[in-house]
């Protein structure tokens, strides 16, 4: 069975991504997210978005990404699904740091952080079984992956 073709309207494929997640090769997706979320922002060679970047980051592309994490992990993964967590733990979608009650919430709650220690990108579990939310994992500042939750365009669902 070939492919899938997804193509956003700016030109960036996300077949790789697809492909991916529909293997459930959750380490290799989320390191493809990351690369295309770089591109897509054309800061490849910085390595990090900012919030202006998050800010910018066209809403189709967002979408495509979170609606792939969204499909292949059966609703466990995406940002959509961490905005509505965030939510839930009393986060306000206002784009800069909540205080640290809602954020070390979110956090424990999508298992970022393990006995009050954040955990390091390689110590995330890869797997359809991490908890809600686990993925897409977020290595930039906090501040950044708030801006990105509190973007108008990404849906959220009650869960």
């Amino acid at each position: 069975m070939a492919d899938t073709t997804i193509v956003s309207s700016s030109g960036f494929l996300y077949t790789e991504l697809d492909r991916l997640l529909k293997s459930g090769n959750w380490k290799a997706a989320d390191k493809e997210t990351a690369k295309m979320m770089l591109a897509v922002a054309q800061k490849t060679s910085r390595r990090y978005l900012d919030d202006d970047d998050i800010k910018n980051f066209p809403g189709e592309d967002l979408r495509i990404i979170d609606g792939l994490w969204v499909k292949h992990s059966r609703g466990r993964f995406g940002f959509s699904v961490q905005k509505q967590i965030y939510i839930n733990c009393g986060g306000k979608l206002v784009g800069h740091y909540p205080g640290d009650t809602a954020w070390c919430q979110f956090c424990d709650e999508v298992a970022w952080r393990y006995n009050g220690d954040y955990v390091v990108w390689s110590d995330c579990t890869f797997s359809a079984t991490a908890p809600r939310g686990h993925l897409p994992s977020y290595t930039g500042h906090y501040s950044t992956f708030t801006s990105l939750l509190s973007r108008t365009d990404l849906l959220t669902f009650n869960i």
